[in-house]
C-alpha cells in the first residue's frame, strides 16, 4: 500500500491511505472484544498532524475505540485515543478525547498533533460488545496526515496555468441550517452532510428531517456540538456509505472527485476584519464553517451549497475561487469529507501525486 501524496506551491504536503479491513491484524481477547491493528504506514515526508476516519457498524450492543500512534526514527509513541464510537442507542456514550496527550503528541478532538516530525503512523481499533451481543464490524478506515497548515498570506495568488476547468455536480438538495432555533446556528457540518446524503439517496425526504437526523447522528457530547470531523464521516459510514476524511492541497485536487460526481464537504474559516475575507458570505466571520463544494464555473468562481443562509432557496451560490481556496487551506489544511456509495468509483487512487 503506497500513500497518495499531495503538495502545493507553499510546500504544504499531505498524505492519504485507505486501510481496507482485510489488511488488518486481528487479536481476539474474548467473546466480547477484538483488537484490530492496521499495517504500519511509512510517510514519504515528515509530518506533524494525523486524522483518522472509520466506517464501523456497531449495532445496539457494541462500540469501538479508535487509537493512533506515531513513529520517529524507529521509535513509536504511545497510543492516543481519537474516539469512542457507538450508535445513538448503544451501551456507551460516544465521545472524543480532546486535550489528552503527553510530550510527544496532543489530541485535539479529531486531530492528533505531534510535537516533532514523525515518519510513520499506525491505527488500532478495539471492537467491544456486551456479552452475548455481536461484535461491531469494521467496513473501512483511512488515515490522512500532513505537515503544518500553510501560513496565512502564503497563498495570496494563483499560479499561472492553474485556472480550473468548468465542472459541476448537479442535483444536490438545498438545506439551510438556520431555521432550527434549537441549535441550527451550529449545524453547518451535519447540514452539509445531509445535502450530500440527500444527493445520493434521491429520497424526497423533507429538508428538516434530513438535517435533524444528521445533527443527532454526528453529535459529540464531549466536543459539545456537531463539528467533530471524524464523527461526521463515521455516521455517514454507519448508513452504508464509504466516507472518509482527507486533506487536499489545492482546488485542482478536488476536480477528479467532482468529475466523478462526488461533492465534497469542506472546512473553512474567514474574518474580513482580520484580512481574511470571503466576499459574499452570509456572515462577517467564522472560526470554523462547513460548506459543500459542488463545482467550478471555469471563470474563477467556486460553486457551493452554503448552509448558513436564511432560506433553502438561497443555499446554492458561488464564491471567488482563489479567495475560497485560501480560506480553506489556511483554516483546515484543505480538509474534506468524501462521502459516496460503496460501489461508486473513487478517483483518489488515480490522482496525480
Amino acid at each position: 500500500m503506497v500513500p497518495i501524496v499531495f503538495t502545493n506551491r507553499a510546500d504544504y504536503r499531505t498524505g492519504f491511505l485507505d486501510l481496507p479491513p482485510q489488511h488488518w491484524e486481528s487479536s481476539r481477547d474474548s467473546l466480547d472484544r477484538t483488537d484490530l491493528l492496521s499495517p504500519p504506514v511509512t510517510s514519504p515526508f515528515p509530518f506533524r498532524e494525523a486524522i483518522p476516519s472509520w466506517n464501523i457498524l456497531c449495532g445496539s450492543g457494541g462500540w469501538a475505540e479508535i487509537f493512533l500512534r506515531g513513529r520517529r526514527e524507529g521509535v513509536w509513541t504511545g497510543w492516543y485515543p481519537l474516539g469512542l464510537w457507538a450508535s445513538a442507542d448503544g451501551p456507551v456514550r460516544r465521545s472524543s478525547f480532546a486535550g489528552m496527550g503527553d510530550g510527544s503528541g496532543t489530541v485535539r478532538t479529531d486531530t492528533l498533533s505531534f510535537s516533532a516530525d514523525m515518519d510513520g503512523l499506525q491505527m488500532k481499533i478495539s471492537l467491544r460488545t456486551l456479552r452475548g451481543e455481536s461484535l461491531p464490524l469494521l467496513r473501512g478506515a483511512a488515515l490522512a496526515w500532513s505537515t503544518g497548515k500553510p501560513e496565512k498570506g502564503s497563498l495570496s495568488s494563483r499560479l499561472p496555468g492553474e485556472d480550473l476547468p468548468p465542472v459541476a455536480v448537479e442535483g444536490l438538495p438545498a438545506h439551510s441550517q438556520m431555521p432550527y432555533r434549537d441549535g441550527g446556528s451550529g449545524w453547518c457540518s451535519p447540514t452539509s452532510v445531509s445535502m450530500v446524503l440527500g444527493y445520493w439517496r434521491r429520497s424526497g425526504v423533507s429538508p428538516e428531517a434530513c438535517v435533524r437526523e444528521a445533527a443527532a447522528g454526528v453529535y459529540d457530547p464531549v466536543y459539545g456540538g456537531t463539528g467533530n470531523w471524524a464523527f461526521n464521516t463515521a455516521w455517514a459510514g454507519s448508513l452504508g456509505y464509504r466516507a472518509y476524511l482527507c486533506r487536499l492541497t489545492r482546488f485542482s485536487r478536488a476536480v477528479p472527485y467532482l468529475e466523478a460526481g462526488i461533492p465534497l464537504v469542506m472546512s473553512i474559516a474567514f474574518d474580513g476584519s482580520a484580512g481574511l475575507p470571503l466576499s459574499g458570505a452570509p456572515m462577517d466571520s467564522s472560526r470554523g464553517h462547513l460548506i459543500v463544494l459542488r463545482g467550478f464555473d471555469g471563470k474563477g468562481r467556486a460553486l457551493v451549497q452554503e448552509p448558513a443562509v436564511s432560506r433553502d432557496e438561497e443555499v446554492p451560490r458561488s464564491y471567488d475561487g482563489a479567495e475560497l481556496e485560501q480560506r480553506w487551506l489556511e483554516a483546515s489544511g484543505g480538509l474534506c469529507y468524501v462521502i459516496r456509495p460503496e460501489n461508486h468509483p473513487d478517483p483518489y487512487s488515480t490522482m496525480s501525486q
